[in-house]
């Protein structure tokens, strides 16, 4: 499958960003809009999907069974450990700030284990990881994307886009209490969650049909423009609370117009060097730094509670610490954790070629 360096960047930089939104008192800045990134992760692996496992769906070169199984296998082992994070967290007294009070920690801690909803929580139906939400509709609609995806062409991969974005722009100004398209994660607003999957995931998967035919064949190596490119990004993903209407509306200009835009530019640059290293190292960090960061984060500030620290007095070097904590982290999850249990359960779960 070919790879997009360009893209590997836009990943590494909005699971950074991601960090910092969850860790705000460590870092002293608000980034608002960076709740987005969830929307351009759902874009870009709609993106990626079509080659790795849509186009062996059609050909017959993988059943519905086995995209499931390479789903399962890329996400469940690293959210299994930070599942056990989480009860570290119980053990320590940092679980106080996953506000479970309506149930024994021990019974949703269990839940936790199935990557599903709690749904007898009042509000929040992912609290042992509260990023769960998002792997929950990830894994669900490839599930569903498995079975159907070789039935859709074009026009109904567009008319999915074009329904979930009619739903998103009235969702962005009515759903939220501050505007915008955070929504997905709660019990009265979980719908929601699967309309910026079918939008997004969805839009991914067109646009690789579309541009596969000579689009990206050619691609520049332009480094600094790959950096620039980043930089928007990071930028737009920084951006802070305004006003309810104006939080909506930057939400939809983002994920409907400028992550697409983004994305598509990302497909013509290609570059090595140092920065293509950095791109790539950060990419396979990316989803480890993105599902551990829940548990680590509350340890982390339980920590300062006990030292009597108070955030904002050593942001944002705690922040810039934080950070390269779960960078280091995040590379021995993924080389001595992560790597091993895949090729194992590769092993176990897939069929033997004869």
């Amino acid at each position: 499958m070919k790879r997009f360096i360009t893209l590997d960047l836009f990943r590494g930089i909005a699971a950074l960003i991601i960090l910092m939104r969850h860790s705000v008192p460590l870092a002293g800045f608000d980034p608002y809009v960076s709740y987005l990134a969830v929307d351009l992760f759902f874009l870009i692996s709609g993106f990626v999907f079509v080659p790795s496992a849509g186009d062996k769906l059609v050909s017959g070169k993988m059943d519905a069974k086995g995209a499931i199984i390479n789903r399962f296998i890329r996400l469940y082992p690293l959210y299994f450990l930070s599942v056990l994070l989480a009860g570290l967290c119980f053990f320590t007294g940092a679980y106080t700030s996953f506000g479970i009070t309506y149930q024994p920690f021990w019974q949703a801690w269990l839940i936790s284990l199935t990557m599903g909803p709690n749904l007898t929580a009042p509000m929040f139906w992912f609290q042992i990881n509260g990023l769960a939400w998002y792997l929950f509709v990830d894994i669900a609609g490839v599930i569903i994307l498995s079975f159907v995806y070789k039935y859709l062409n074009n026009i109904a991969l567009a008319v999915i886009s074009i329904l979930s974005a009619i739903v998103l722009i009235w969702a962005a100004y009515h759903m939220n209490s501050d505007g915008g398209l955070d929504l997905g994660y709660a019990n009265f607003n979980w719908q929601f969650g699967f309309c910026r999957f079918g939008f997004s995931f969805t839009l991914g998967m067109l646009l690789y049909r579309v541009m596969r035919n000579g689009f990206f064949e050619k691609q520049y190596n332009k480094p600094l423009i790959g950096f620039a490119l980043s930089l928007i990004l990071a930028i737009c993903l920084c951006i802070q609370d305004i006003d309810h209407d104006t939080n909506a509306l930057i939400s939809l200009i983002l994920t409907i117009v400028v992550f697409p835009i983004l994305v598509i530019a990302a497909t013509k640059i290609d570059f090595g060097g140092y920065l293509g290293k950095v791109s790539e190292f950060l990419s396979n960090l990316s989803y480890t730094i993105y599902v551990l960061q829940y548990a680590i984060i509350a340890l982390f500030m339980h920590q300062l509670k006990v030292m009597h620290i108070v955030p904002h007095a050593i942001a944002p070097w705690a922040q810039i610490g934080l950070q390269i904590f779960m960078i280091i982290l995040s590379y021995i999850a993924n080389k001595y954790y992560d790597a091993p249990v895949r090729k194992w359960l590769n092993a176990k779960l897939k069929p033997k070629k004869t």
